[in-house]
C-alpha cells in the first residue's frame, strides 16, 4: 500500500467535495428546468413595474386610483335665461297728449291717459280674486273683467270691465323690452314685456307693488 502524506490526504478530501457540491447544484437546476424569476415589488402610483417571467401573464403595476372628484353646486353653471329687459325710452310711446303701447301679439294694449295706467284684453275676459276687482260695477265685474291697472277712484292695481272706448296702440313694446311711465303724481310704473305676459310695477304711490297679466290671467302683486 502507497502511502499519502497527511497534508496531501486532506486536499484529495477537498476537491472530492467541491466535486460533490457541484454536481448536486447542477442536479437542482436539471430539476427545475430554469432559473428562478426576479420579481420587483413596487407601490402604487409609483413608475416602476412589476417584471415577470416569461409565462407571466400579469399587466404590471396596478393602476393609479384617481382622486375623488368636488361636487359642483348646480347653481355654479346655470346660465340667466331671463335677462333684464333692455330699457326703451318712453317718447317711442308718445301719442300727443297720452301713451299706450301693445304687445307683440297685439291681445294685450295699454296707455297711460289722465292720471290712469290702464292694459285691456278686450277678446280675452278674465275671471280673478276677489280682492283684485275694482268693484266700480259690483256684481257685474267676475269673469267680465278685461281692463287691469291703476285708476284714481280705485284700489291699485285693479281689474274690471270696460271703462271707456276700447283702444289699439300704434306702438309695440317688444318681448324683452321694458318702458317707464309716469302717468300719475307720485307714481311711476315700469312695464317689462315678455312671451308669457306683461309686468307691470310700480315706484312711489300707495297700493299694491304691479301686477302681471297674460291673455287669461291677471295677478295682483
Amino acid at each position: 500500500m502507497i502511502g499519502i502524506a497527511p497534508h496531501r490526504l486532506a486536499a484529495v478530501v477537498a476537491a472530492g467535495a467541491l466535486v460533490l457540491l457541484t454536481g448536486a447544484c447542477s442536479s437542482g437546476e436539471s430539476d427545475t428546468g430554469s432559473a428562478a424569476s426576479t420579481v420587483t415589488v413596487t407601490a402604487p402610483g409609483s413608475s416602476a413595474t412589476t417584471q415577470g417571467s416569461d409565462e407571466d401573464t400579469g399587466s404590471g403595476a396596478a393602476p393609479a386610483t384617481d382622486a375623488p372628484a368636488t361636487e359642483t353646486p348646480a347653481a355654479d353653471t346655470q346660465e340667466d335665461v331671463t335677462p333684464a329687459p333692455v330699457a326703451r325710452p318712453v317718447s317711442d310711446f308718445a301719442d300727443g297728449s297720452r301713451y299706450s303701447f301693445a304687445s307683440p301679439s297685439k291681445q294685450i294694449q295699454c296707455r297711460a291717459i289722465e292720471g290712469n295706467f290702464m292694459c285691456q284684453t278686450s277678446g280675452n275676459p278674465h275671471t280673478v280674486t276677489t280682492a283684485s276687482l275694482c268693484n266700480f260695477y259690483p256684481g257685474l265685474e267676475q269673469s267680465r273683467a278685461v281692463r287691469f291697472g291703476w285708476f284714481p277712484s280705485g284700489p291699485a292695481p285693479c281689474a274690471t270691465i270696460i271703462q271707456g272706448e276700447g283702444f289699439n296702440s300704434p306702438h309695440t313694446l317688444g318681448y324683452g323690452q321694458r318702458v317707464t311711465f309716469s302717468p300719475m303724481g307720485g307714481r311711476t310704473i315700469t312695464c317689462a314685456s315678455a312671451v308669457d305676459g306683461l309686468t307691470c310695477t310700480q315706484v312711489g304711490g300707495a297700493g299694491a307693488t304691479g301686477f302681471f297679466l297674460s291673455v287669461d290671467s291677471f295677478t295682483v302683486l
